[in-house]
C-alpha cells in the first residue's frame, strides 16, 4: 500500500513547492519543467538502447528548449514548425556521418519521444499561463492556472493511486494483463469515480481561498474524461518498459522509479487539458469553463 501512497504524497508536496515557484520573478518554474523534462528523454533513450552520445545530446537540448521558449514565447519570433524542421535536418545528418552506430528504429522512437516530451512539458508552461489568453475570463488570476495544473496531476496521480485501493478490494476482471497484469476494470472504475471526488474537493478549497470561479459541471466532466485518459497513457507506458524488458525507466525517485515513471500519463492529460481550454476560449465557448 505504501509503495502507491508515498509516492503519490511525494509527488503532490513536490508539485505544491514548484508550482510556488510560479510566483517567483526568475523562471525557475520553466527551468524545473525544462531539467524533468531532459531526464524523461534520457530515461527512455536508456530504456531504448541508445548509446550514441550526440544524438541524445541533440535529442535533450531540444526537449529542454520547449518550456524555455514556451516561457517567452512573446519575445521569441521562431515559428515551430521551422524549430522542429532545423531538429530534423541535424538528426538525419547525423544518422548520415554516425551510420555505423545508430539504429534507425531507436533513433527514430527517441525522435519522436523528444518531440512528445518538448510539446507536452512546454503546455505545463502554457498551462500556467492560460489565464494571461482572455482577461475577463480570467481576471488576471494566476491562481486559474495554478489550478488546472494541479488539477491535471490529481488525475494522473490520483487516478492511479485510487485505482489501486479500489482494484484492491474490488477488482475481479483484469484489464490488461498482458500488459500490466495488477490493473483491474473495477479498480480503473473505482480510481476515475474517487478522483472526481477528489477533484472537486481541490476546486472547492480553490474557489474559496483562491477565487477563482471553474465550474463543478466542467471540472466533473473533464476529470473523467482525463482520468481515464491517464489510464491509457499509463499502459501505454507499460508496453514500452514490457517491450524492452525493464521494470521502471529509472530510479531517480524512492519508491516510483524514474521521472517517467511518474510524468508518463501527464504527457497525455497535460496537453489535451490545455488544448481543450484554449480552444473553449478561442471559440468563444469559455462560459463552460465556469458551468
Amino acid at each position: 500500500m505504501s509503495k502507491k501512497v508515498i509516492p503519490a504524497l511525494i509527488a503532490l508536496v513536490g508539485a505544491l513547492l514548484w508550482l510556488s515557484s510560479a510566483f517567483l520573478p526568475v523562471p525557475i518554474f520553466a527551468i524545473c519543467v525544462s531539467i524533468i523534462a531532459s531526464i524523461g528523454v534520457y530515461e527512455i533513450e536508456h530504456a531504448l538502447g541508445v548509446k550514441n552520445k550526440g544524438f541524445m545530446a541533440i535529442t535533450l537540448l531540444f526537449t529542454a528548449a520547449g518550456p524555455i521558449i514556451a516561457e517567452y514565447i512573446e519575445h521569441i519570433n521562431l515559428p515551430a514548425a521551422a524549430f522542429i524542421t532545423v531538429y530534423i535536418v541535424a538528426i538525419l545528418t547525423m544518422m548520415v556521418i554516425k551510420h555505423e552506430n545508430m539504429e534507425f528504429k531507436s533513433t527514430a522512437a527517441g525522435v519522436l519521444m523528444s518531440i512528445c516530451l518538448h510539446y507536452g512539458f512546454s503546455c505545463v508552461v502554457y498551462l500556467r499561463d492560460i489565464y494571461t489568453t482572455d482577461a475577463d475570463l480570467f481576471g488576471g488570476r494566476k491562481s486559474y492556472g495554478m489550478f488546472f495544473i494541479l488539477f491535471s496531476f490529481f488525475c494522473c496521480w490520483m487516478t492511479d493511486t485510487m485505482a489501486f485501493f479500489a482494484g484492491s478490494f474490488f477488482g475481479k476482471h483484469k484489464m490488461c494483463p498482458k500488459i500490466s497484469p495488477n490493473k483491474t476494470i473495477e479498480g480503473a472504475i473505482g480510481g476515475v469515480l474517487s478522483n472526481v471526488i477528489l477533484t472537486l474537493i481541490l476546486l472547492t478549497v480553490f474557489r474559496h481561498f483562491f477565487h477563482i470561479e471553474v465550474g463543478y459541471i466542467f471540472t466533473a466532466v473533464m476529470t473523467i474524461i482525463l482520468s481515464v485518459i491517464s489510464i491509457f497513457g499509463d499502459l501505454a507506458a507499460s508496453v514500452i518498459k514490457r517491450q524492452n524488458g525493464i521494470k521502471d525507466f529509472g530510479n531517480l525517485l524512492p519508491g516510483t522509479g524514474g521521472v517517467m515513471d511518474r510524468f508518463d500519463s501527464s504527457m497525455f492529460v497535460i496537453p489535451l487539458l490545455y488544448i481543450t481550454v484554449s480552444t473553449l476560449i478561442e471559440y468563444d465557448l469559455g462560459h463552460f469553463i465556469f458551468t
